[in-house]
């Protein structure tokens, strides 16, 4: 999510007919078809999940597809004419100015990759059966939204002085791009939506939300880096929220909280897929990175 932000990175592929010696050159798994999926029971009493576990697969795809699609709706409103494709970046002490893709084109990019992994993605091996998997990854994926929220309601739905105090407090300012913070924080942001960018490209038929097992990405960004999305809204968050925008602690929080968040998705995640691979995904892991 990117930053906001999707959990699930793996989904499931028919296995060849004759074990390969590099269990890292292949996805495993084993296809489900929706009938399985549907007659699974789910393992708890708790009311969420039993209501988790009655939603169909194309409730879920209708509304990850209708938020991305209408916040992406609300951001290509605001296109115009003169919108840069890229923007020149001045280096402090540099002479010449650096190209850096416009961050509104990569983030919209996104939104796109996310919306066709919605409409394109198998379905899992096994539903999600736990609460707190479901809240705290829900939590993680929309977190980065927030600020963009309460600035939209205060602006609609109050005016005045207190929609100018919060743009004030978030201190977004185009007069600072020359200073050495700013260009860092741009260049970090540009990084980071590439990495995004990346992830998705690779993980699109696997999308998901909560950690729930697909097919064992070990490709492109995923020879490197076992969550590589959340990688780059890590790295995202820090370039807008501590880089971009006026300090204040809050921010340091807010992105305290927004990583802390996607290393947990990283870790269930990791379990479910241990659960659902075994020894190939015993072997990736071992080959690639992350914090946990």
């Amino acid at each position: 999510m990117l930053g906001g932000q999707v959990a699930d990175e793996h989904h499931m592929a028919q296995p060849p007919q004759e074990q390969p010696t590099d269990p890292i050159d292949v996805p495993y798994a084993r296809p489900v078809a929706s009938d399985d999926v549907a007659a699974q029971s789910p393992p708890s009493d708790n009311e969420l999940i039993q209501l988790w576990w009655r939603l169909p697969d194309w409730f879920f795809r209708a509304v990850g597809v209708g938020f991305f699609v209408i916040y992406g709706g609300w951001r290509v409103s605001r296109y115009d004419a003169q919108m840069p494709i890229v923007q020149w970046l001045p280096l402090p002490g540099l002479a010449f100015k650096l190209p850096v893709p416009a961050p509104t084109i990569l983030v919209d990019v996104t939104y796109l990759l996310i919306v066709a992994g919605f409409c394109l993605r198998i379905q899992p091996l096994r539903r999600v059966s736990d609460v707190k998997m479901i809240v705290v990854s829900m939590t993680g994926a929309f977190l980065p939204f927030l600020p963009i929220v309460i600035g939209g309601w205060l602006e609609y739905f109050v005016g005045g002085a207190p929609a100018d105090q919060w743009k004030s407090f978030l201190g977004f300012a185009e007069a600072r791009v020359s200073q050495p913070k700013v260009a860092i924080g741009v260049l970090l942001n540009a990084v980071a939506l590439l990495i995004e960018i990346w992830g998705y490209a690779y993980l699109v038929r696997s999308v998901s939300i909560v950690p729930e097992a697909r097919e064992l990405k070990v490709t492109g960004p995923y020879r490197l880096v076992r969550h590589p999305i959340y990688l780059g809204q890590i790295i995202a968050q820090i370039a807008v929220w501590l880089l971009l925008a006026r300090w204040h602690p809050i921010w340091l929080l807010f992105v305290g909280a927004f990583a802390t968040f996607q290393l947990i998705r990283g870790r269930w995640e990791d379990r479910v897929l241990e659960a659902a691979f075994g020894e190939p995904y015993r072997v990736w892991k071992k080959r690639t990175f992350w914090f946990v």
